[in-house]
């Protein structure tokens, strides 16, 4: 995704750290690319169910409930559909317990 979507053309772009912070990615220009709000939004959305770690699921899943909210340049807005999938992964993250752990 972020070879084909890096850079787009467009007028509106927002930064998207391809390692989240919050994962230990760092502000490098190496780790940032900018995408379209759509293909931002999709990032978030796949980093969600990407995650085979409860606690970084959580993480990826309050990033994205926070990016739905918020934006610097007051450009995003969400459909429908993109507000309900926030709003799971955020309702995930709050109330999923732990995996069970076997060995």
């Amino acid at each position: 995704i972020i070879e084909k979507y890096a850079d787009p053309k467009e007028s509106v772009t927002e930064k998207h750290h391809i390692i989240p912070k919050s994962l230990g990615g760092s502000n490098d220009k190496t780790n940032i690319v900018k995408l379209s709000p759509r293909v931002h939004f999709i990032c978030h959305l796949l980093l969600t169910k990407m995650m085979a770690d409860y606690n970084d699921t959580r993480k990826m899943c309050f990033a994205l409930w926070n990016m739905s909210l918020h934006s610097k340049n007051h450009q995003r807005r969400l459909t429908s559909w993109e507000f309900q999938q926030a709003r799971k992964a955020k309702i995930l993250a709050q109330n999923r317990p732990p995996p069970v752990r076997r060995n």
